[in-house]
């Protein structure tokens, strides 16, 4: 097997009896140092699954250069590990980007204000205009297209959906002014975030918090409903590269559901990959930023639509 050019690596497993024979051992040290003086440098790791009393005999591998693991599994794991390739090293942070002049001493900005600051990133975010009256609303609904949304924007309201803070598929100016009534009598006077409708699509969620010990944080996963019912997220030290996203992905229970279910459509992984990378590296260089929830982000096929947005913000002392 160690002169094999189909082998590329040999696992001797000695198990209970064959791990405390003494025989077994120098046996197989030999051999290795028989294949190292002609020039096979093919890795042996021993897979090692005995009682306490040959402890001695794996000492003896260990001194003749041979690795021992406890059992199969963890063999197997660091045998992956000592795959030759190249590093996925993390990208460089790059300079910090510095707050914009309105974020707030310590608070949550408003819808306006994330957005503006995702579409400088080069997020893709849905289309929007802030509107104070009906009128307004209406005119913006006119610019960015029908069907829209409105969002009702109000202090302290988070989940909108619960709250009858939402409406969807307003088709014309006149279903807009009823929306727009409709926020004032249930939910006392205010502007709204109005929105182009996007498509539908599978619902993820990406997020990004700096943590006072281990410092920028990225996260993926489920998104609308099931964030909070399923917990299905994947956490990153950022800033990550586009390999290190996939592996994220990978890493969630629903991972299937990236695939298409049920005819649902199938989400591009190489460029969810992508913008997860690239919303890391301008979190990594975003101190200010404390917490970020982009929820739901709308997937379909290569398309990647950031429908609504939370961030908190702090200004930091130069």
């Amino acid at each position: 097997m160690l002169a094999s050019d189909e082998i590329d690596a040999v696992v001797p497993v000695l198990l209970q009896r064959s791990a405390l024979d003494a025989g077994v051992a120098d046996a197989v040290i030999a051999e290795v140092q028989r294949a190292t003086e002609q020039g096979r440098a093919k890795p042996v790791h021993i897979c090692w699954a005995a009682p306490v009393e040959g402890e001695p005999l794996r000492r003896k591998l260990l001194a003749a250069g041979l690795p021992c693991h406890d059992w199969a599994a963890r063999t197997a794991r660091v045998l992956a590990r000592c795959r030759a390739s190249t590093p996925d090293l993390p990208p460089h942070r790059g300079a910090a980007l510095p707050p914009p002049n309105d974020v707030p001493v310590d608070g949550w900005l408003e819808p306006d204000q994330v957005f503006r600051l995702l579409a400088e990133w080069g997020l893709p975010v849905a289309p929007w205009r802030i509107a104070a009256d009906a009128e307004a609303a209406a005119s913006a609904a006119q610019t960015l297209g029908f069907p829209c949304v409105l969002k009702a924007i109000r202090p302290g309201l988070v989940h909108k959906t619960e709250a009858g803070a939402v409406q969807l598929g307003l088709a014309d100016a006149a279903a807009v002014h009823k929306a727009f009534a409709a926020f004032e009598r249930t939910l006392g006077p205010g502007s709204v975030l109005v929105q182009a409708q996007v498509p539908r699509g599978v619902e993820l969620v990406l997020g990004a918090v700096h943590d006072p010990t281990f410092g920028p944080l990225v996260m993926c996963g489920l998104g609308g409903i099931w964030a909070e019912a399923l917990a299905d997220v994947a956490v990153r030290l950022a800033p990550i590269s586009p390999v290190e996203a996939r592996g994220a992905l990978d890493d969630l229970r629903g991972r299937a559901v990236l695939d298409g279910l049920r005819g649902a459509p199938r989400v591009d992984i190489e460029s969810l990959g992508q913008l997860i990378a690239t919303l890391s590296a301008f979190v990594a260089r975003a101190p200010w930023c404390l917490d970020l929830d982009l929820n739901p982000l709308l997937a379909s096929g290569n398309r990647f639509v950031i429908v609504d947005a939370r961030m908190r913000a702090e200004r930091q002392e130069s």
